[in-house]
């Protein structure tokens, strides 16, 4: 596990009990929607659909990282 991804775990799993594959989903969650939202603003600049996704993902950088 990275050192961010365990961070955030701890920061947000301990307070409510949730697991820790819950707090993994909510962090996919919310790179998800960073992604979409950088996606968003490609495509009103003029991207097509697709390369604003593959901008967006390359923007973001890997998930894996955190």
């Amino acid at each position: 596990m990275q050192p961010m991804r365990a961070m955030i775990q701890r920061v947000l799993g301990v307070p409510d009990g949730r697991t820790p594959s819950e707090v993994d989903h909510d962090i996919d969650d919310e790179f998800a929607f960073h992604i979409e939202m950088i996606a968003a603003e490609l495509e009103a600049a003029g991207a097509t659909p697709q390369q604003a996704a593959l901008q967006a993902r390359a923007r973001f950088g890997p998930q894996e990282q955190y």
